[in-house]
């Protein structure tokens, strides 16, 4: 006879370390001017939160559309921005309680159906921007992981799960309906109002196990570990 307790608890301690460095590429999708080429740029949903995020006392100075100065302001903020980021795990760890077993969650052991911790892991985003339209492409992918049954001896694999290295891809499009329909002369109620396309995990990869004899338990099915797999979404949202 077999008995469960799932009384919830709180964990003792966690005890994690890790290497994470990357690399960031920026660069204006047009001409602009040398001053400009380096300046922050932030995106805001109305000309309320811009004032609120600038110091007491500055001023908007908004040029002439059409203006060489107008284009060169839209340029600067019409951006395409790379990111690469690899993160190397080194220690993950977590004490049930004082006195009780520590989990080692990067040499088999785990606290949920996905496995352990990823010894690598690495994320990789693309986004563009320029006149009102926007896309961004996300990519991660981690290693495999392993997780050790109930035998009572380390040497013994009986038990043992092995799950793979995937990646996921997501992707998502979006407009500033103001910035495509009149601008500055849009309608009031299009100002503030972006519509967004999104695909989450583009190719529907979900994590594969196996177990010794290289078969899939029933509980660790792709469809019982991601029962969205890939996922279509469309949302309009408005700034009052």
């Amino acid at each position: 006879m077999l008995r469960i307790d799932g009384t919830p608890l709180n964990f003792s301690r966690s005890n994690q370390e890790r290497l994470r460095w990357g690399i960031n590429f920026t660069r204006p999708l047009g001409p602009v001017a040398p001053e400009l080429r380096n300046a922050r740029v932030r995106f805001v949903g109305s000309e309320g939160d811009l004032q609120n995020a600038l110091p007491p006392g500055a001023r908007i100075i908004r040029p002439e559309p059409g203006s060489a100065a107008a284009r060169q302001f839209e340029n600067a903020s019409s951006r395409l921005t790379l990111s690469l980021y690899y993160t190397l795990n080194l220690v993950d760890e977590i004490l049930t309680r004082q006195g009780g077993p520590v989990l080692d969650l990067l040499n088999g052991s785990a606290t949920d159906a996905r496995g352990g911790r990823s010894r690598h892991e690495v994320e990789f985003q693309a986004t563009a921007f320029k006149h009102g339209l926007g896309a961004r492409a996300k990519v991660k992918g981690q290693s495999g992981t392993s997780v050790r049954g109930l035998s009572a001896s380390s040497s013994d694999s009986s038990g043992d799960l092995t799950f793979s290295s995937f990646a996921t891809v997501d992707i998502n499009l979006f407009a500033n309906l103001a910035d495509r329909f009149g601008g500055e002369k849009a309608p009031r109620w299009l100002k503030g109002t972006r519509a967004s396309l999104g695909i989450t995990n583009l190719f529907n990869r979900r994590p594969e196990v196996r177990d010794e004899a290289g078969l899939t338990p029933l509980s660790y099915q792709p469809a019982y570990l991601d029962p969205l797999g890939r996922l279509l979404s469309f949302s309009l949202r408005k700034v009052f």
